[in-house]
């Protein structure tokens, strides 16, 4: 049986702004603000400042309407966690015998992390504008990135852990890598 009508609703908090333009979503929170276009959906989203309230709508459902539509609202969601919290990502740089040898440059936009399981090849990875990292605690093996966007957030981590990954030998021996240990919203 097919569902005519689906809704997903979302309570809008009250130190947080957001405006609609089109299919055109900006969330302001006390971090600052983020913007997401969701031109590609044929969804409705309409935001009701009254009942501080954003519901997300779809008419005459597929199969596949009702994962856009808790999609779309999980977005949404993670936007608003972001614009007043923030994110964190936690990772560990674990190695056996080579040390990984990780610094940052200037601009504090890039690493640069060397000496992966004795390659002279240097790694250089450059991160968005959003997204920031602490090499505070690199004598405890760890390494801080924070941002308000959790989509660049994942994406620069999930690169960096898979970029480090060894293949064709025993996992259970060679564990050299840095791994993604912790994630968490920054509740204040």
């Amino acid at each position: 049986m097919k569902n005519l009508f689906l809704e997903s609703v979302i309570t809008i908090p009250k130190n947080v702004i957001i405006t609609k333009k089109k299919k055109l979503i900006r969330v302001k929170g006390k971090l600052g603000s983020l913007v997401k276009n969701f031109y590609k959906n044929d969804i409705l989203i309409l935001i009701k400042n009254k009942d501080s309230v954003i519901k997300i709508q779809s008419y005459y459902n597929s199969k596949r309407k009702p994962a856009m539509v808790r999609t779309v609202a999980s977005l949404i969601h993670n936007m608003i966690l972001g614009a007043t919290y923030g994110f964190t990502y936690k990772m560990r740089i674990v190695y056996s015998h080579f040390p990984i040898i990780i610094k940052s440059f200037i601009d504090n936009n890039s690493i640069d992390i060397r000496n992966f399981f004795g390659q002279k090849k240097v790694n250089l990875f450059y991160f968005p504008n959003r997204v920031t990292f602490d090499l505070s605690l690199i004598q405890d093996k760890r390494i801080n990135m924070q941002s308000k966007c959790l989509d660049s957030l994942g994406l620069s981590c999930i690169l960096i852990q898979n970029h480090f990954k060894i293949n064709n030998k025993d996992t259970r021996i060679f564990i050299d890598g840095i791994f993604v240990s912790e994630k968490k919203i920054n509740c204040e």
